[in-house]
């Protein structure tokens, strides 16, 4: 589990990420307090070169609402 993580972080440092792949962001990211309904990490896609997400996506893959929430607030201007 330990080296998919890994992966997935060296993805995230890319300018570039591929159209129409489906990502799943863990840095800067809580965990979810309920793990037996939820899947860890913030879902996103890739759209014009870049992440994009939504709480409908996010939910739609069984991410934590709540993650999401804090996620968007702790990361907003």
């Amino acid at each position: 589990m330990k080296k998919i993580i890994n992966h997935l972080i060296k993805m995230f440092n890319q300018n570039h990420f591929e159209e129409g792949h489906l990502y799943i962001l863990f840095e800067d990211v809580e965990n979810t307090n309920n793990p037996n309904k939820y899947s860890e990490g913030l879902f996103a896609w890739s759209e014009d070169g870049s992440l994009k997400t939504s709480l409908e996506f996010h939910e739609e893959n069984g991410g934590d609402p709540v993650v999401f929430k804090k996620y968007i607030l702790r990361n907003s201007f």
